[in-house]
């Protein structure tokens, strides 16, 4: 497999399972994830909220790797594996989804 058919694109985030952690490590190269995110789950889908100055819950700060121009998250729980489109009807600047 080449290494372009590997990669999630723009539109992409790929899960994997985190066998050192509880839970799912996250990648994608989509520039949402350069700041701060909040994620809720569901039966059904997963949705990253980017979030302001002034929320003071839980967030996800994601890490930038320079070298493969990619971020990524560790999900504290256990969601189906695998490389998922964003929904493009329900995500915009501030909210990306993805369904399972």
């Amino acid at each position: 497999m080449g290494l372009g058919k590997r990669r999630a694109k723009m539109n992409e985030i790929v899960l994997y399972n985190d066998p050192t952690r509880n839970g799912v490590k996250a990648f994608s190269y989509s520039d949402f994830f350069n700041t701060s995110i909040k994620v809720r789950i569901f039966d059904d889908k997963i949705i990253f909220e980017r979030v302001g100055i002034d929320y003071n819950g839980r967030v996800i700060n994601p890490h930038f790797y320079k070298r493969q121009k990619m971020y990524s998250l560790h999900i504290m729980s256990k969601v189906p594996i695998g490389k998922y489109e964003f929904d493009e009807e329900e995500s915009n600047e501030d909210i990306k989804v993805i369904y399972f």
